[in-house]
């Protein structure tokens, strides 16, 4: 898995508890099918688009476990990024969402 799932951390978490630009956010559903082999081919070693895609999954997961980011916690953003190079490491062909919720639900945010 491509080294860009440890960038992803901080990016991703910040834009879910801050609001994206238009036209740099997915939408849930243009991202929810997408597996990590697929999203780490499709961003290259682009940390920002990366964030992009994993922001609606994280939001979703979040909103859905009525779970909130905590603010000024940024070890939190490296926890996630580990834990989501870890989940997708294990299992490429696995889908992104399924990695992000993992995530979201190891950290008990």
């Amino acid at each position: 898995m491509k080294n860009v799932f440890f960038a992803v951390s901080v990016s991703a978490l910040v834009m879910v508890s801050s609001t994206a630009s238009a036209q740099d956010a997915y939408k849930f559903e243009d991202v929810v099918h997408l597996t990590c082999e697929e999203t780490a081919v499709q961003v290259g070693e682009n940390a920002d688009r990366l964030g992009a895609i994993v922001a609606p999954l994280a939001a979703y997961s979040l909103a859905k476990r009525n779970l909130v980011v905590p603010e000024g916690k940024p070890e939190l953003g490296q926890q996630f990024g580990d834990l989501l190079k870890a989940f997708c490491t294990a299992e490429p062909d696995g889908l992104l969402y399924n990695a992000v919720d993992r995530a979201i639900r190891r950290l008990a945010l």
